[in-house]
């Protein structure tokens, strides 16, 4: 009886216990490990809005000039659509004195805005992805439409709309046929 006490109640009891701990995480362990994370961050977003608190006039300047970059660019291009609505002749000397920009500079500016902007878009492009329950249910909208949908070949779709003495509920599809004789 104390042989078989030892084995269920000490020894393999720990040994079960120890194995187990190896393929699932203790939860209480878990739990604190997660709360000193947690703290770690509250920790560090404290640190960068302290920062903000001993700045002095440059300091908010220079933050300022910082976030108006990606503005000025969009408004920039919407801009310019209002130029060439508003002067022509403008927006004809603007295209054209940038078109003698050598192409080395293009290439520079265009790899400046893509990795201003390239950030950006791979977290936000993150968003974007598509779950498998979307892809599912669009292939089952996809095969819904399938057999609804009423197949007519393009010979008779012609046919139909050639033929003017069939009366068609669409006004515009009947003034279309009366103009064209």
């Amino acid at each position: 009886m104390r042989l078989f006490s030892k084995i269920i109640g000490g020894g393999l009891t720990e040994t079960v216990k120890g194995i187990a701990g190896v393929f699932t995480p203790n939860k209480e362990a878990q739990s604190q490990r997660d709360a000193e994370a947690r703290a770690a961050s509250m920790v560090q977003y404290a640190a960068e809005f302290n920062v903000h608190a001993n700045r002095n006039w440059f300091d908010s300047i220079v933050d300022g000039l910082n976030r108006l970059v990606r503005p000025i660019m969009a408004y920039s291009v919407i801009g310019f659509f209002g130029v060439v609505i508003y002067d022509v002749d403008l927006a004809m000397k603007a295209i054209q004195s940038l078109a003698i920009v050598p192409t080395g500079m293009w290439a520079l500016l265009s790899i400046i805005v893509t990795f201003y902007f390239g950030g950006r878009m791979h977290l936000k492009g993150k968003q974007f992805l598509v779950t498998k329950a979307q892809l599912e249910a669009s292939k089952s909208m996809a095969e819904l439409r399938k057999d609804n949908a009423d197949t007519v070949s393009a010979d008779e779709y012609v046919n139909s709309m050639s033929d003017t003495k069939k009366t068609l509920p669409n006004n515009v599809i009947l003034e279309w046929k009366r103009r064209r004789g």
